[in-house]
């Protein structure tokens, strides 16, 4: 009975979609441009696709490559609704909780690019009047169908059952399969964990792609142990040899359990909280709790949750799983990139 209704459900989310889609299509909606060229980074599914150390990524590439790029987020679950710059090109302007977990991650990974947060179709205006940006990009635009884009990239999580590839909320999919087809980039994530996922997914993806323009990519999920010491973030241990308390709020977290368990090498406790969590004092006394129950000075977390906590933990030893996206052939996906910006300002 459950199945049922959530396939009933999921076709009236298929009706206010492609309802939503016809409303662009024939102009009904307005949509957004800019004169800097708009780099979209997105996924099809709910959350954990690994778009946060995408933007990473490319936004880095860009500013290396002097395209000044900036970055524009809508800060999901912040405590303000308010339009605001971040960071700039010198500081960061703005706590977490007002920033959003992931905003604030980037403004402090991406020193020198200024990150934006709010109502995309506003900040696009607010960013170029004061940068004057060569390359925007937007943090979760693949459904932003508001702006227009020059470029969109989609991340397919291989690491996430098959079963999930389903229309919301029957699966985890915002949006049917055929609309991979806008995507000029398609790259197959975390393909290191993916197991016998992986040809499966693609398979799935490939049967419904027919826009042969699109570039195809794998990346690998790579995750590194550190530790923030004197404003800095430096490279630890392989393992953990003390007790360790590991926790996260992250969309997927079983990648991240897995290979918190795998590095601790002596007892380990886990908690789960729900993706971009606002830790109260219930939570950190129960973080506490575990720490005095197993005797443990040892804390573990993602970079997103750090930034959250750092400042209620700091008689402990605490460390982060950082996670990057390394990227087969990587040097071809970040010059195609930087072609099509290039082609783009010489037309």
């Amino acid at each position: 009975m459950f199945k049922i209704l959530k396939k009933i459900l999921s076709l009236f989310y298929f009706i206010i979609y492609s309802l939503n889609q016809l409303c662009f299509h024939f102009g009904l909606k307005k949509v957004f441009s800019s004169p800097s060229y708009i780099i979209s980074i997105g996924n099809l599914s709910v959350g954990g696709s690994g778009k946060t150390p995408m933007v990473e990524l490319v936004s880095q590439s860009l500013y290396l490559k002097k395209l000044s790029p900036v970055v524009i987020s809508r800060g999901y679950k912040r405590k303000s609704s308010k339009n605001l710059m971040v960071s700039d090109e010198k500081e960061i302007l703005s706590g977490v909780d007002i920033s959003g977990d992931e905003p604030y991650l980037l403004a402090n990974s991406l020193p020198g690019i200024p990150v934006w947060v709010g109502k995309k179709s506003q900040i696009l205006f607010s960013a170029y009047n004061s940068h004057r940006p060569k390359s925007i990009v937007l943090d979760d635009g693949f459904q932003s169908d508001y702006i227009k884009k020059n470029l969109d990239i989609l991340l397919v999580d291989t690491s996430v059952n098959l079963k999930e590839y389903k229309l919301f909320p029957s699966g985890r999919l915002r949006e049917p399969l055929t609309a991979i087809n806008r995507a000029n980039i398609i790259v197959f994530t975390k393909c290191n964990f993916g197991g016998k996922n992986i040809n499966k997914i693609k398979k799935l993806i490939f049967d419904h792609l027919y826009n042969k323009k699109t570039l195809i990519f794998t990346a690998n999920y790579v995750l590194s142990l550190k530790q923030y010491k004197n404003n800095k973030w430096l490279s630890a241990q392989k393992n953990l040899v003390d007790p360790v308390v590991a926790f996260c709020g992250i969309a997927n977290s079983s990648i991240f359990e897995g290979e918190a368990s795998r590095i601790s090498r002596g007892s380990f406790a886990f908690l789960k909280f729900s993706d971009h969590h606002k830790y109260s004092k219930l939570d950190l006394a129960s973080i506490k709790q575990k720490l005095d129950e197993s005797g443990s000075q040892t804390l573990l977390t993602t970079k997103k949750d750090f930034y959250k906590v750092r400042g209620f933990f700091k008689s402990y030893n605490l460390f982060v799983l950082d996670v990057e996206h390394h990227i087969v052939n990587e040097n071809a996906f970040l010059g195609e990139i930087e072609r099509r910006i290039n082609k783009y300002y010489s037309s």
